[in-house]
């Protein structure tokens, strides 16, 4: 996971960090996560619509992941800092996007970005669904309660005691977990975004010099 980040740009590094350090969610999810279904401190995102073939779906995938039933997902802090400063200043609109606010494709994810990182690692290419596959083994290994995990992923529950019930209605529990687990994987630097910004503002700079000179 850290040697696709290592070579993944933005906007993939911080979609294949999401995808791989939180809930989990589906791609589908990630790529129709709307700015404002991210809380305040970029910790928990509501889960209400997905992206598919240039369409928002306000519905989920199975009647388990749908928002009515409390559909969230929980960061870490770490993640949460890196979603934070991916958004930037932007109030609306998709998180993950082109240039003109539409959604991305995922086949032109795994065209241009996913599957060369793979063939350039050695890797068995694979799709977007094994960043969520990596993230239920990493809660499974770490036992998280199967209510929360289910929450989390969207998946069918079991039975659920009455305590659990109570339990996955407080986020101050959930988040306590998100922290537990942790990423899974450490965060390369975050220098490609950060660098194309630097260097446009030391051009802006340049330019203003050459202007007063």
């Amino acid at each position: 996971m850290e040697a696709i980040l290592r070579e993944a740009q933005e906007p993939y590094r911080t979609l294949y960090a999401l995808l791989a350090g939180c809930g989990p969610m589906r791609a589908g999810e990630a790529l129709g996560l709307d700015i404002r279904s991210i809380h305040p401190d970029s910790r928990t995102l509501d889960i209400v619509q997905k992206a598919k073939r240039g369409e928002l779906q306000g519905y989920m995938k199975t009647k388990n992941a749908d928002s009515k039933h409390g559909r969230v997902v929980d960061l870490p802090v770490e993640l949460a800092a890196m979603l934070r400063e991916f958004v930037g200043a932007r109030q609306s609109g998709l998180v993950f996007c082109e240039e003109d606010g539409s959604q991305i494709s995922q086949r032109d994810i795994l065209k241009y970005s996913l599957h060369p990182i793979l063939r350039k690692l050695g890797l068995k290419q694979g799709g977007l669904n094994v960043f969520r596959r990596f993230r239920i083994t990493v809660m499974e290994i770490a036992e998280v309660p199967q209510a929360l995990q289910h929450t989390w992923s969207g998946h069918a529950r079991t039975h659920v005691s009455e305590i659990y019930k109570k339990l996955l209605k407080q986020r101050e529990w959930r988040l306590e977990w998100a922290e537990k687990i942790g990423i899974g994987f450490a965060l390369p630097p975050r220098d490609v975004r950060g660098a194309k910004i630097s260097r446009n503002a030391q051009l802006a700079q340049l330019i203003e010099f050459r202007k007063v000179g």
